[in-house]
């Protein structure tokens, strides 16, 4: 019994605590925002810094047990903030660099067209559903021979046809291929 009354004990200081920190939070939002406002670039920034110092005022674990500093503490817990955002976003900043720079220069002026990146993205889609549409044996000879790059000796040695076969196979696979695509683009139209 003596624990329950402990633990209610307990149970109620905690949330007094909590109450206590969210009601300095409130107090003191425009002057931290201001904080933050001196150190970021946009509202957006603050917006978001501030509610990652929210979540840090929210922790237990981190607050100060002497309350008499707790203005100070929100006060660092700002500024470290801060840089923990400068650095998430430097990092971010980074990745992307470094990843436009493996980029191929060439592909720049065509990645930064929605429209073109809109058309090749449904010319992928018409060629998916065309070629799923193909008998197996079609799209493997058209797989093998276009993507592989496989002679018609290759192919026929490994299908165990001749090469006229391979040939004739071709021929009325992209002849299907062809009509397929045509299909589909009307449709879409």
């Amino acid at each position: 019994m003596i624990e329950v009354a402990e633990k209610i004990a307990a149970t109620q200081s905690h949330e007094t605590e909590d109450l206590f920190w969210i009601r300095l939070l409130e107090e003191n939002e425009n002057w931290l925002r201001g904080v933050l406002r001196n150190r970021l670039h946009s509202t957006e920034e603050v917006d978001d810094v501030f509610q990652e110092l929210s979540v840090a005022v929210s922790r237990r674990d981190l607050r100060p047990s002497d309350l008499t500093k707790a203005r100070s503490w929100l006060y660092r817990v700002a500024i470290r903030q801060v840089l923990q955002y400068r650095r998430k976003s430097g990092r971010y900043r980074r990745l992307v660099e470094n990843n436009q720079a493996l980029t191929p220069r060439s592909n720049f002026a065509v990645e930064d067209d929605p429209l073109a990146f809109l058309v090749r993205t449904e010319r992928a889609e018409v060629l998916r559903q065309a070629l799923a549409d193909l008998g197996e044996l079609d799209r493997e000879i058209l797989h093998l021979k276009y993507v592989e790059n496989w002679t018609y000796q290759d192919l026929s040695e490994n299908l165990g046809v001749s090469k006229n076969t391979i040939e004739h196979r071709l021929v009325r696979s992209k002849k299907r291929l062809r009509s397929l695509l045509a299909q589909y683009s009307e449709e879409d139209v």
